[in-house]
């Protein structure tokens, strides 16, 4: 079979875009030769390097976050809940933007932007654990939802496009694992430096907010290095399939035209409701705990990720089983330490009264006290079920398509509807909805969430 140059081309490309199956020969029809394993422009390393940047900012956003009171009093709940929520809504246009600028600017400008917003975010709540003025960290809170969308819009369309179909779960799972181990550093810092702090109405020393600040500054700097996608190659020298970049008018059509497919339709309430549970957890981990037991807490629930994501990946890529059925194993281990979370909230409103779940009170639960072991496993298994609720969505949403261009929008869907969620769930926080009622609702959202994920994998997966 003899073939011209192009039509070399068009068959390569083509394989690559739909099978994602590698090819001998490049685009112009050259013999490739296989390349090192570890290089800078391995797709592999490329999605390292996001998570990195992810690890850098968003990691440290969980860690302030999920202290409770963005790290102050816990009587500060209140200003961190509106802050938070009116950030995460704004991030629902900064995400459903980032997949036409990763198409037009590229990854590297877009992670570039998204970072930008997270020093402020930080500094925001420094300022008002000092000064008092509520406003600081509200204003922080807007900056960073109108940037912060782009950096998660940019490393999702890195994971679901530079990774072959057998290796997705593999990206997947090692992309939130660089995010939880920067998680798990900042919480390492606020765990050792907040030891003495025993009493439950007590936010952190203020130079964890400055180490923090300067660590998510120097993000900005660090993703000017990302790679550019042309320039990418897989270990047998093919490039990933990169499309011409598309018109804002182009772009705009195909993000309206991906809300109307079906498979998009039906992980609409998943989206919506994979990070809603933070919201909850990091309330009550303020509610309930003292200061340096909430912080060993938030150390444990992101450490607690990284193992959750090792098994995540064995389950999704485990060779000898079909698509389908890898995705129903991932659903049931999901489902499972999801539910297994929320019946312990349900437990312990049951046995200790709703009175101690009351917003006025706090508890103040210390690690020197007895009953704590049993509340740090429960909150062990808060964080499992978050790295696999976080792992799971983003898993099928990329199996879902190989063209970069489809993942561009559909990463933008992704943490849109992420954001708008997490956005309503601090909203009801401010709004100071009783915990019992949040949880009715959880259980609502969780268990209509786990229907739809299988309907997705029984009706797309092959």
């Amino acid at each position: 079979l003899i073939m011209s140059k192009d039509q070399a081309s068009v068959l390569t490309k083509s394989i690559n875009e739909d099978s994602n199956i590698e090819s001998s020969i490049d685009f112009n029809g050259a013999e490739l030769q296989p390349l090192k394993k570890w290089r800078w422009n391995s797709p592999f390393v490329q999605c390292l390097y996001a998570g990195f940047l992810v690890a850098l900012t968003a990691g440290l956003y969980v860690t302030v976050t999920g202290l409770g009171a963005g790290g102050g009093k816990s009587s500060s709940e209140r200003v961190n809940a509106i802050s938070t929520s009116l950030g995460d809504g704004l991030w629902v246009f900064s995400a459903l933007a980032s997949g036409t600028l990763i198409n037009v600017y590229g990854p590297r400008v877009c992670c570039m932007i998204g970072a930008s917003g997270y020093p402020f975010y930080i500094a925001g709540f420094w300022v008002y654990d000092k000064t008092g003025i509520a406003a600081i960290p509200i204003i922080c809170g807007v900056i960073s939802g109108l940037t912060c969308g782009f950096l998660w819009g940019a490393q999702m369309w890195i994971v679901a496009t530079y990774a072959k179909e057998n290796e997705k779960g593999k990206y997947v799972a090692w992309n939130h694992i660089m995010f939880v181990l920067g998680g798990t550093a900042g919480c390492i810092i606020t765990t050792c430096i907040s030891k003495d702090l025993k009493k439950g109405n007590q936010g952190v020393y203020w130079y964890i907010y400055l180490i923090f600040v300067m660590i998510t500054a120097s993000a900005v700097a660090f993703a000017y290095f990302l790679e550019d996608p042309k320039k990418i190659r897989r270990d047998d020298g093919t490039k990933i399939a990169i499309f011409k970049a598309r018109t804002i008018k182009e772009e705009l059509t195909s993000l309206l035209d991906a809300f109307t497919h079906k498979r998009i339709i039906i992980m609409m309430i998943p989206l919506f409701t994979c990070q809603i549970m933070f919201s909850l957890y990091s309330s009550l981990n303020a509610h309930i705990f003292s200061t340096r037991a909430r912080a060993l807490n938030n150390l444990f629930y992101w450490f607690a990720q990284v193992p959750a994501s090792f098994l995540f990946e064995f389950l999704a890529d485990y060779k000898g089983l079909s698509r389908k059925t890898r995705g129903y194993l991932a659903l049931g281990a999901t489902a499972t330490v999801v539910f297994s979370g929320l019946m312990g909230v349900s437990i312990m409103m049951g046995k200790w009264g709703l009175s101690d779940f009351s917003r006025s009170v706090t508890l103040g639960i210390d690690w020197s006290e007895t009953k704590y072991a049993g509340l740090f496993i429960w909150y062990f298994v808060c964080g499992i079920s978050y790295g696999m609720m976080m792992s799971l969505r983003i898993w099928i949403i990329s199996s879902f398509s190989n063209n970069p261009q489809q993942q561009s929008s559909y990463s933008g869907i992704i943490v849109t509807f992420q954001a708008a969620g997490i956005s309503i769930a601090f909203g009801l926080n401010a709004a100071g909805v009783a915990y019992e009622k949040l949880l009715i609702v959880w259980w609502v959202l969780y268990g209509t969430s786990m229907i739809c994920m299988a309907c997705a994998i029984k009706f797309f997966f092959y």
